[in-house]
């Protein structure tokens, strides 16, 4: 009977020896993937020990994907060979994705193979040699068995039960909440349980074959319970009483000198990449003030403290969030917008701008489709988006376009143009990771109990923070003498990333823990960026400490002195009671620090939902109800 799964003409000893590698090799490659995952043997016999159930699920999804992989190829030799090298990638891809960003690997992240090709260079240098080994190992591994084997043909209907019965129980885990006697077995009988908000906690209790599946259904967004036209204009009319009655403002309307024209003035918002003071690293000290400029305007001009949704990476989710005023936690964790939702004309703060008369640009010195926000850019209402190409010549600062450059870009922008311009620019220089002799010269030196390596890395950082505070400086001191009236947004998208598990910043002691075991106030410490709002013209100066992205559109309407549209109206509303909201950490207005919104304050977070479902997913009754014109980019 066993003699038939395979090919004919197989010797009697070989077709139990194929039917046991077919049964063993799973297992030994699940244990390679966690070794990996885990970096120890210790760490690993934990884990094996830790839920049989959870063992069993990520053996049967390994052997699943040899079967299929089996299915596919045909070759019993090579296709197990190529199922280990596909498996060990897997591996090590989760593992240095957890390492730079503190995000594992998601599913959905098989669509973004164009970014990690185009950064796999960059990447590569900080891959540990052990890891390149493996790989070389494996590929001449796979070279030697198909060179040397006998070729071993699976029979078609070996292939095609196999591949039914595999695609059959990958499909059970992946969408195991679609059945109820499924999902009862897994919570209730085996004691598995995802953490959807905490998802490297998520791949280290359920192990990475088992977390990666779950997350599967995770990719397909459902309408929040009672999602109607009629919810959505109960909620807007609500806001109308609101803001008839109170108009709820957050800072005072703008004070325009008598001698300046009542003109709108050109907005210009950027997203410094890792833009973050390095000097607030405990144990480490520094030459000189990396950002003395940004300081001395903290004094006069609004400032304080963003809550990013991200650590390290993912800047498209930070943008996301300012540009449309939604946030990430309704989104499946790993989401990334801009790739997997943005597929239609979105309201932002681009068409909304747009709708007042204003010439709305996206500038970003790096590739078009990167996150792409070629597409993306066009659906927000951008007129233009100028990549890399709008760069050529340009004065390079390491591997990336200079913050200078990007500076003078604006300021050319600004003044080609007679009706206001809204800018949104996203720098590229301190992108890391920050290797070292980056730059000819570190301006700044750092000193301190850290590894020369750590040393390193951080003054190449601190130099990009030093170029950034002159790149700002140049903005300024030309806006000053500017006849037109303008305000400028400059903030970080998120901390930069200081070493594998962050331990730049457990070597100075800004944290204690790994990042399963972070504190809330820990949590909040490698969220937080600073932010700096200057005009020239008077303004009330406010500082903020831990506002949530997503609030930022009303402040920057309100000194602006654009009238909001109501769902502004309802951040407002929502940062009254919420001003930090994010995964896993709250920030209510008297700066307590909650892992979630209070159960009285619930029906904010369904109505912020509903909102955000219309707009992003829904009908879009929002439109009309809520004054959120949508507009499309001439030419992305």
């Amino acid at each position: 009977m066993m003699k038939n799964i395979f090919a004919p003409n197989r010797s009697l000893w070989a077709i139990p020896i194929m039917f046991l590698l077919w049964l063993l090799l799973p297992f030994l490659l699940l244990l390679a993937v966690e070794f990996i995952h885990r970096g120890s043997i210790g760490e690993l016999f934990s884990w094996l020990t830790s839920s049989r159930q959870i063992i069993l699920l990520n053996y049967l999804i390994a052997l699943s994907f040899s079967t299929l992989v089996i299915a596919i190829v045909g070759s019993f030799y090579l296709s197990l060979s190529l199922a280990t090298l596909l498996l060990l990638l897997f591996a090590l891809i989760n593992l240095y994705k957890l390492q730079f960003l503190g995000d594992p690997f998601f599913p959905w992240d098989l669509l973004f193979y164009q970014q990690v090709i185009k950064l796999f260079p960059v990447l590569a240098k900080e891959t540990g040699f052990s890891d390149l080994l493996l790989i070389g190992l494996v590929v001449l591994a796979i070279f030697l068995l198909r060179k040397f084997l006998p070729a071993a043909k699976v029979n078609l209907w070996f292939r095609i039960t196999g591949a039914v019965l595999s695609i059959l129980l990958i499909y059970s885990i992946a969408f195991y909440k679609s059945s109820p006697n499924i999902e009862s077995m897994i919570r209730e009988d085996m004691k598995i349980h995802e953490h959807v908000w905490m998802q490297s906690l998520n791949y280290e209790i359920n192990g990475s074959l088992l977390a990666f599946v779950m997350n599967i259904e995770s990719a397909v967004v459902t309408s929040p319970s009672g999602y109607h036209s009629q919810a959505i204009e109960t909620i807007a009319t609500d806001l109308e009483e609101k803001v008839a009655s109170a108009k709820n403002r957050t800072v005072a309307p703008v004070a325009w000198p008598e001698a300046w024209p009542k003109k709108k003035p050109n907005i210009i918002v950027i997203m410094n990449e890792a833009f973050w003071d390095p000097t607030r690293l405990e144990n480490v000290s520094f030459s000189a003030d990396p950002m003395p400029f940004f300081r001395s305007l903290q004094e006069h001009y609004s400032t304080g403290t963003l809550l990013s949704p991200v650590f390290g990476g993912n800047t498209s989710n930070v943008e996301f969030e300012v540009l449309t005023g939604f946030s990430m936690n309704y989104l499946p964790p790993g989401s990334v917008p801009y790739q997997q939702h943005i597929k239609r004309s979105t309201p932002s703060m681009a068409s909304l701008l747009k709708a007042e008369g204003y010439h709305t640009i996206g500038v970003h010195p790096y590739s078009r489709w990167f996150w792409n926000r070629e597409e993306v850019y066009g659906h927000l209402g951008f007129d233009h988006f100028y990549s890399i190409e709008a760069f050529e010549g340009s004065y390079y600062r390491g591997p990336y376009v200079a913050d200078e450059e990007v500076s003078r870009f604006i300021i050319e922008q600004t003044e080609s143009h007679e009706e206001p311009v809204f800018v949104y620019a996203v720098t590229m220089q301190n992108h890391g990771p920050y290797e070292a002799n980056r730059y000819e010269e570190n301006e700044v030196k750092v000193s301190g109990d850290l590894a020369p390596a750590s040393i390193a890395s951080l003054e190449t950082f601190t130099q990009g923070v030093v170029d950034v505070d002159r790149s700002l400086q140049l903005l300024v001191e030309h806006y000053e003498q500017s006849p037109e009236p303008t305000l400028i947004l400059l903030f970080g998208d998120h901390l930069p990333f200081l070493g594998a598990n962050h331990s730049i910043y457990r070597e100075a002691g800004f944290i204690e823990r790994q990042e399963k075991d972070w504190s809330l106030e820990e949590y909040a410490r490698m969220r937080e960026v600073p932010f700096l709002l200057w005009s020239n013209y008077e303004q009330e100066r406010f500082t903020l400490q831990g506002l949530s992205t997503s609030f930022l559109p009303p402040y920057i309407f309100r000194m602006a002195n654009i009238e909001l549209p109501l769902y502004y109206y309802f951040l407002d509303n929502f940062q009254a009671h919420f001003p930090g909201y994010i995964a896993s950490l709250v920030i209510d207005h008297e700066s307590n620090l909650l892992s979630q919104v209070p159960e009285e304050l619930q029906h904010l977070e369904e109505q912020f939902w509903l909102l955000q479902y219309d707009l992003m997913f829904g009908r879009q009754y929002g439109l009309e109800f809520l004054r959120m014109p949508v507009a499309t980019g001439s030419d992305g």
